[in-house]
């Protein structure tokens, strides 16, 4: 079975670069902190003293505080009535984004979620709640200038409606370009390594099940498809499209070219937060 090793201290340098541009930041946990393992990152942002975290659902938020039952958790979804319960139990902070919210979340503190031109979740204009713990937004294309300019200024004429109420706007990507004026940054990409200038945190080590010479002409696994254009070397890793969405696989297995003797492991990068967080719960995570 592959392993991710997950790198501390490459984390913690990257949490380290970002507090350069941002102090005060909300650490996004989403989809298993984008495949890593919300226990992992939490215990190591712990350590740090970081203490405001950010998931998608109650399920996740159950797992942030099984680990620390102190620290402030923003639901970026939303929360069924039948676990409203929870909510209130565990201090989760949920987002309101829709008036179909309203009645369910009554009496409770909440973050509220507009929408600027992203077009996915939040409301269109203001929304009187009585409390609110912050506005935020959601920038749609950092390397858009323009569009970027459009939803700031969108945002703060929103802003206006609430002044004495914490704001966050911008993602990694966005505060890595522009000056961040608002309360926090949502950091996720960016603690993980997979924003330029910063350190992949994560590396798969596979377990070598077997090398195989092929000769041109001849069929790779099932189909006919990958077919060998010249001779060549290769080697069966054990990882398959089960464990992550990767090229050149079976369901529980891959194969890769090689071009020199290799040992009984090979250690397989991540290219990108997409393919890290498609990674199967079954691979084992490992701090090292």
């Amino acid at each position: 079975m592959a392993e991710l090793l997950i790198r501390k201290k490459r984390i913690i340098s990257n949490l380290n670069k970002l507090k350069e541009y941002s102090p005060n930041n909300i650490y996004v946990l989403k989809a298993n902190a984008y495949g890593l393992g919300i226990e992992n990152i939490v215990s190591i942002l712990k350590e740090q003293n970081e203490d405001f975290f950010a998931v998608s659902n109650i399920e996740e938020a159950m797992r942030v505080r099984k680990i620390d039952s102190e620290c402030r958790v923003l639901i970026l979804g939303d929360v069924d009535k039948k676990d409203i319960d929870l909510v209130k139990t565990y201090n989760f902070e949920p987002t309101l984004f829709s008036q179909k919210q309203m009645e369910k979340y009554r009496g409770l503190r909440v973050h509220v979620s507009f929408n600027t031109g992203l077009n996915r979740l939040g409301f269109d204009e203001y929304v009187d709640y009585p409390n609110i713990l912050s506005v935020y937004s959601h920038i749609s294309d950092a390397f858009n200038k323009k569009r970027v300019m459009d939803q700031v200024n969108r945002f703060d004429e929103i802003c206006k409606n609430y002044t004495n109420v914490k704001k966050h706007l911008f993602s990694t990507e966005a505060m890595l370009l522009y000056p961040n004026k608002y309360d926090y940054c949502r950091i996720g990409m960016g603690l993980y390594g997979f924003n330029e200038g910063f350190l992949k945190a994560s590396v798969l080590k596979v377990k070598v099940l077997q090398k195989r010479s092929i000769k041109k002409g001849e069929y790779i696994f099932y189909g006919s498809k990958n077919i060998a254009k010249k001779d060549m070397d290769i080697a069966i890793l054990e990882l398959g499209y089960k464990d992550i969405n990767i090229q050149n696989a079976c369901m529980d297995m891959m194969y890769m070219p090689i071009t020199e003797d290799i040992g009984d492991y090979v250690y397989i990068d991540i290219d990108s937060e997409k393919q890290l967080a498609s990674l199967s719960p079954y691979i084992k995570r490992t701090l090292i």
